[in-house]
C-alpha cells in the first residue's frame, strides 16, 4: 500500500513539476518577439493539458486505480504494462488568430510488445493518430522513473541492489 501511495503521489508531484517547468519556460520568454509569442501560446496549450491531465488523476475512481497498482487483482490476464503518454499539438487559424491547442493522451500496452513500439524514434498509430516517439521521460534526477539493473550476460540473472556500484 505505502508502495501504491508513493507512486500515486510522485505521478502528482510529476505533473506539478511539469507545470512549474512550462512557467519558468514562459517567464523566459519576450511576448513581443513574434517566435517568442508563439512559444508561449504552444507552452499555454500545453499548461492546458497538464492541468486537465493532473485533474483527470486526480477524478480518477478508486477500484480502477487500485487495480492500476496491483492493489486488486485484474482478471485481464495480461503482463505488466508501459504506459505511452502522448501530446497532441494543432494549430487553428481564424480571423487572422492562430491558436495553439495541447491535449495529453494516455495509452498502455503490454510491457513486451512496448520495447519495440514505443521505442524513440518510432511511430506508434493508436486511435487514428500517428505519434512519433521523440523521447522517454526518465524522471527528474531527484526521483528517476528508471533503476539500474546489472544482469548476467551468461545466465540471465539480474540484480537490482547495488546494482550502479558494483
Amino acid at each position: 500500500m505505502k508502495e501504491a501511495d508513493e507512486t500515486w503521489e510522485d505521478r502528482l508531484a510529476d505533473l506539478r513539476h511539469r507545470l512549474q517547468e512550462i512557467a519558468k519556460a514562459r517567464g523566459a520568454l519576450v511576448p513581443s518577439d513574434p517566435d517568442h509569442a508563439r512559444e508561449i501560446k504552444m507552452l499555454k496549450a500545453e499548461e492546458g493539458a497538464v492541468r486537465r491531465r493532473l485533474r483527470e488523476v486526480s477524478a480518477a475512481a478508486a477500484h480502477g486505480t487500485m487495480v492500476e497498482f496491483g492493489l486488486l487483482p485484474n482478471y485481464a490476464l495480461i503482463d505488466s504494462r508501459t504506459d505511452l503518454e502522448a501530446t497532441l499539438t494543432w494549430e487553428e487559424q481564424s480571423e487572422g488568430d492562430r491558436r495553439f491547442h495541447s491535449e495529453l493522451r494516455e495509452y498502455a500496452r503490454p510491457a513486451r510488445p512496448a520495447l519495440v513500439e514505443i521505442a524513440p524514434g518510432n511511430s506508434y498509430y493508436v486511435r487514428g493518430y500517428k505519434h512519433e516517439i521523440s523521447g522517454l521521460d526518465v524522471g527528474p534526477a531527484d526521483r528517476p522513473a528508471y533503476a539500474q539493473w546489472r544482469v548476467c550476460a551468461q545466465c540471465g540473472y539480474v540484480r537490482t541492489h547495488l546494482a550502479k556500484e558494483d
